[in-house]
């Protein structure tokens, strides 16, 4: 090196000659004038492409596993979509069972029923107890018709309170239940 510091070699990396700008993956492709042929009608045609290579097996069986999937998924669809809806639940009532009144409480006898989900599902029952003659009859909370919640296999015990009207005898009411599934 000399005393102006010139002497050495070029220190940056850059571009030195306008032909080192090209790239291989310019613009415009370069193809080569020859072409691999083995007859004389291939001549000036281009190569087959990479592309156009038959696809492997594996291919296939996933396109197939696609469709039986799509095809499963279709046919649980069409099964959930038109399967019957029913809004009818099933539940059971027993015979009136007469029990102690409890204190505090304004009846002279009082009965248990015993209300139980027999369906597939929870279900929603209105129950409505009707007296016998000469009686009035409510359900523990002081009325006619009493709303109950049942998950499927539950059973709820629905207390009645039956006063005498004017007769000294008292009978057994009845109880009627209708139900909806939730």
């Amino acid at each position: 090196m000399d005393a102006t510091g010139r002497g050495g070699g070029i220190r940056t990396r850059d571009l030195v000659l306008p032909k080192h700008a090209r790239s291989p993956g310019c613009a415009t492709p370069r193809w080569p004038t020859a072409y691999p042929s083995t007859t004389a009608s291939d001549e000036g045609t281009l190569p087959e492409m990479a592309g156009e290579a038959r696809p492997s097996p594996v291919y296939y069986v996933a396109l197939a596993v696609l469709a039986v999937g799509v095809l499963a998924g279709l046919s649980l669809f069409l099964v959930l979509a038109t399967r019957p809806h029913s809004t009818a639940a099933s539940i059971e009532w027993s015979d009136p069972l007469p029990i102690v009144c409890a204190v505090g409480g304004h009846g002279t006898v009082c009965y248990q029923f015993t209300l139980t989900n027999t369906g597939n599902g929870p279900a929603f029952a209105s129950c409505t107890v009707s007296p016998a003659s000469g009686t009035q009859a409510t359900f523990d909370n002081n009325q006619t018709m009493k709303p109950v919640n049942l998950l499927e296999g539950q059973s709820r015990d629905l207390i009645v309170s039956v006063v005498a009207d004017q007769s000294s005898t008292l009978s057994k009411p009845s109880v009627s239940c209708s139900a909806s599934s939730v």
